[in-house]
């Protein structure tokens, strides 16, 4: 009984745990697009956060718990895969993918990777998705359409490259999903964290290698010039994507995959996209119509429907 109860609470914090990190990730395309309209690239700004994310990570690990950095070859090798498609595919297709449309449509694309997460697991067998998950997919997956507004307004005169960039950083990010549930779920998600922003890191630096130098011309440094308000304001865009829509959602993203699965987390992960819309309403000054309100009521729907599922028992079975 005392495990059931355990159990049941571990799911309810991992909820908690996607929600929030759902919250801090809905607003990386509004800093990222803000950053990107001042002159940086995608792969620069891959690289500024990633710099500051490893910093960060890396020096709390090397005071707090020099021990967990220690980790076995076959599992570094987990982390490198990990690196190069789960974390700079999804990060650097996705910025990629704003250069050339919309935040919100690239949001749109980038949230349909519960279809590839759920798709993978219905079609390997590894785990059997029953009905309720699936309508719930579902709801989510229309609710998602709405708040884009795609139906009414549709694609025309978008970039097509954009929209497949959008759709591959989907892609990436379904393997982000389903790679840390089967193969990380062992590890710290500080740890996993660390090794991935390392990685990214070396790749930004090798598909920027002009990063480092611009930034230190940028911030003043190369020059010893004081920074500018407008530097100021730029420096902290960067440090909110690399600490709140970097460092603390991937960790809590992690957590919440190792306590509810891949699969529930994705769907429930969908609220992300609502709120970027919200929160690009009151920042950026977007308007919200009455079917994205819609789309917003039939996301919040299908997590309720995805709760009440977890209730009942398990929605899903290892095979």
């Amino acid at each position: 009984m005392e495990f059931e109860v355990q159990a049941k609470r571990d799911k309810k914090i991992g909820y908690v745990y996607i929600v929030i990190a759902s919250s801090c990730y809905a607003m990386i395309g509004i800093f990222g697009k803000l950053v990107l309209n001042a002159g940086f690239s995608a792969f620069e700004l891959l690289f500024y956060q990633y710099v500051v994310m490893t910093i960060l990570i890396g020096g709390f690990l090397l005071i707090k718990s020099p021990r967990d950095l220690r980790i076995s070859k076959q599992m570094l090798i987990f982390l490198l895969i990990q690196g190069v498609v789960g974390t700079t595919g999804t990060s650097v297709l996705y910025y990629l993918a704003i250069e050339k449309i919309n935040v919100g449509m690239a949001s749109m694309l980038l949230f349909t990777y519960p279809i590839f997460v759920n798709l993978f697991f219905i079609f390997s067998g590894i785990r059997k998705i029953n009905l309720g998950s699936k309508i719930a997919l579902a709801s989510a997956f229309v609710g998602s359409c709405l708040v884009l507004n795609i139906f009414t307004t549709g694609i025309a005169g978008m970039s097509v490259a954009g929209i497949v960039l959008g759709i591959l950083s989907s892609f990436c990010y379904a393997f982000f999903n389903v790679f840390a549930d089967l193969k990380l779920n062992t590890l710290k998600p500080i740890v996993i964290s660390f090794y991935t922003s390392l990685t990214t890191l070396i790749i930004g630096g090798v598909l920027a290698p002009g990063a480092l130098p611009h930034f230190a011309d940028i911030t003043g440094l190369a020059s010893g010039l004081g920074l500018t308000p407008e530097l100021l304001t730029m420096l902290g865009y960067l440090a909110m994507l690399a600490l709140i829509c970097g460092v603390l959602p991937t960790i809590l993203m992690y957590e919440g995959i190792a306590r509810i699965g891949a699969d529930k987390a994705s769907v429930l992960a969908s609220s992300e996209l609502p709120l970027t819309v919200i929160f690009a309403y009151f920042v950026l000054g977007e308007q919200m119509v009455l079917i994205q309100i819609l789309g917003i009521v039939l996301i919040v729907v299908a997590l309720l429907m995805l709760h009440r599922s977890d209730q009942g028992g398990n929605h899903y079975e290892i095979k």
